[in-house]
């Protein structure tokens, strides 16, 4: 029975690294195929469910935009305060990226000088 999980879930995974992207048609299928084999492994329902449904949203999440992920998680705000925050975002990423490059610089600097 192990086995055969094994193989199936192996048949699955490598499906889905064939395919050139994700699809939502193929993404059901490898969840249907998913589902099929642990039912058929013996596991239960209900642990079933939940992770097919986990699956599901870590996959919808890797697809989202920062924009959709705001307004999902404050779907009050208007798209003004949406804006506002994706430019403080981009404010505090280029802060963070300048940050890198100055410790990467000092650091080339420190090792430039013990030579």
């Amino acid at each position: 029975m192990l086995q055969n999980l094994t193989d199936r879930l192996s048949r699955v995974v490598k499906t889905m690294r064939g395919q050139a992207k994700l699809t939502e048609e193929n993404t059901s299928e490898m969840l249907r195929e998913v589902r099929l084999a642990l039912l058929e492994a013996d596991a239960a329902l209900p642990v079933v469910k939940e992770l097919i449904a986990n699956i599901k949203d870590e996959l919808a999440l890797k697809t989202m935009t920062l924009e959709q992920a705001i307004k999902l998680l404050h779907p009050k705000y208007t798209d003004e305060e949406v804006e506002a925050v994706l430019m403080e975002a981009k404010t505090l990423n280029d802060l963070l990226n300048d940050n890198e490059v100055n410790e990467l610089d000092t650091q080339r600097d420190n090792s430039t000088e013990r030579v």
